[in-house]
């Protein structure tokens, strides 16, 4: 199951569920992986 783990100093309730859909998109898209196996963690 591919992930991807973010680092940041940006505040939680400033990321969006919209950023972290494109995140898991543009994973799956690079990976030629279905989204639902993609998991993003920030």
């Amino acid at each position: 199951m591919p992930a991807l783990t973010v680092q940041t100093n940006v505040a939680d309730n400033e990321i969006t569920n919209d950023f972290l859909k494109q995140l898991s998109a543009k994973v799956a898209q690079v990976l030629g992986k279905p989204e639902g196996y993609v998991i993003v963690h920030v």
